[in-house]
């Protein structure tokens, strides 16, 4: 009750505030408007068109088989969470928790894993922050692979951890066992099945394409119809977020940073947001930094699409918005991380010299986004992670050889 009566005053509160500004909530709705119909609805529209027939054609159900080994002896997870991971990766919110909530239906997942997954799987489409990102927000399509390896491997960080050091036992004790349900027969050689894993791609893809037994045309058809409802729906996020940027704006004024309301509740519109104010006061180093953190994030139109998606199940909206915050500062520190080696790696490959920014100062009153400070972090990070891989190499090591033969 007490919650009903929050969110009633608080959309009351919103609605006085629009009446009062008409003309500048107005401006504002507008201004998300542009920036969806001039740089993500074209960029993006091809791009989810051939990731919809990707899917028809079977590929990422291939991918996901090969993923298969890694999810049930790395993560602890079924098989079957690997088709979601190479979806929700690829195709882009909230795509992966779509198709968790069929695994949830078809019982393949239990609560407990599918809310794990679902924190994983919920991640920024990769061509947005290569496309829309890198070449026409920042113009420079090297940031937007410096991102998405950031948001990548930082989840994967963060997932690995949680599985590394997890205290429930009850709950590994079931994934142990729905993983030696699922794992072959210990009388078939290791290598037998490493062998045959291309040959169980090829089989998944070609089932899946049996499965969908729709025509080319059909499909390309169907492939468009359902992008641009998904990109209606975007813009529909973006315009009602940019208008209500404008409205908290006083909030985050205080802060200094201009972009981090839109950056809280819009994905795309925080990353211009970024891309047009952090420019200008910042290195491109920090920039690219801030838009990865903003990613991982994905906003709080993309955690609400996450719960939409899984309504009706036990989701627990509070701890993804705490993966989500704890994702956005690791992406924050492995942006920090990969700019350099990847950026001169890129000069040197193109034999062209890219503007100089590696060395700005960056005025800023904040001594924790200095260079030295951020190559302290990022030193300590790499640390951390030296330390968790050796440690999680030991606890391998260790576990087979105490494992008693069957």
């Amino acid at each position: 009750m007490k919650k009903t009566m929050l969110l009633a005053a608080f959309f009351f509160t919103i609605v006085c505030l629009i009446i009062s500004q008409p003309e500048t909530t107005f401006q504002a709705s507008l201004q998300g408007l542009k920036v969806w119909w001039e740089i993500v609805f074209p960029g993006l529209l091809p791009f989810l068109v051939l990731f919809e027939m990707m899917l028809a054609f079977g590929l990422l159900h291939a991918f996901g088989k090969l993923l298969e080994p890694m999810m049930q002896r790395l993560f602890r997870l079924p098989g079957e969470a690997a088709v979601v991971v190479a979806i929700g990766w690829i195709g882009g919110m909230p795509t992966g928790t779509n198709a968790i909530k069929k695994l949830l239906d078809q019982q393949v997942l239990n609560e407990k894993q599918a809310n794990q997954l679902a924190a994983f799987a919920h991640m920024p489409s990769p061509l947005f922050i290569i496309i829309i990102v890198g070449s026409a927000f920042l113009q420079q399509p090297i940031t937007g692979i410096i991102i998405l390896l950031a948001v990548w491997l930082s989840s994967i960080w963060i997932f690995f951890l949680s599985n590394l050091f997890r205290k429930d036992k009850r709950l590994q004790q079931k994934n142990e066992a729905i993983l030696n349900h699922s794992l072959p027969s210990s009388s078939v050689p290791l290598h037998s099945s490493t062998t045959n894993i291309w040959k169980q791609a090829v089989s998944a893809m070609r089932l899946a394409q049996q499965q969908d037994g729709r025509s080319f045309g059909k499909l390309l058809g169907d492939a468009v119809s359902i992008s641009v409802q998904r990109l209606f729906v975007i813009g529909g996020f973006m315009i009602f977020a940019a208008m209500l940027a404008f409205l908290v704006e006083p909030i985050f004024s205080w802060t200094g940073l201009p972009f981090l309301g839109k950056s809280l509740l819009e994905i795309h519109l925080g990353t211009h947001a970024v891309a047009n104010i952090a420019l200008e006061s910042y290195s491109i180093l920090v920039a690219t930094a801030i838009i990865a953190a903003v990613c991982a994030f994905t906003g709080l139109s993309g955690i609400m699409q996450a719960s939409y998606s899984l309504f009706g199940t036990a989701f627990q909206l509070g701890s993804f918005i705490v993966y989500r915050v704890v994702h956005a500062a690791h992406a924050f520190f492995f942006a920090v991380l990969l700019f350099k080696p990847i950026y001169h790696a890129f000069q040197l490959w193109a034999g062209t010299i890219i503007t100089p920014v590696l060395h700005e100062t960056i005025p800023t009153p904040t001594s924790l986004l200095s260079p030295p400070t951020a190559q302290l972090w990022s030193a300590a990070l790499l640390c951390t992670l030296i330390i968790a891989l050796l440690a999680f190499i030991l606890n391998k090591t260790l576990h087979y050889k105490t494992k008693t033969p069957h």
